[in-house]
């Protein structure tokens, strides 16, 4: 990519080609959470059945976020 010089498009779709799998773990792992921590999601729906009479808004929030980044920014 740096040599590619004038070509800088080149080099702009070589970037583009080595970051797109990081990209593409990273959306899926979102995504993942966003299921979890929605309104139906894995965590509300076991939240309701026993101890709450309504689901919690979680998605969203700065504790979602902190729990997202954590994840997406430790190492699989």
């Amino acid at each position: 990519m740096a040599r590619a010089g004038a070509r800088a498009t080149l080099g702009a779709a070589h970037l583009v080609l080595i970051l797109l799998p990081f990209w593409t773990s990273v959306l899926v792992r979102k995504l993942r959470l966003d299921g979890a921590d929605g309104r139906h999601g894995l965590i509300n729906e076991a939240l309701t059945a026993r101890l709450l009479e309504r689901p919690l808004r979680i998605l969203n929030t700065p504790l979602a976020t902190q729990i997202a980044m954590t994840h997406i920014l430790c190492p699989t």
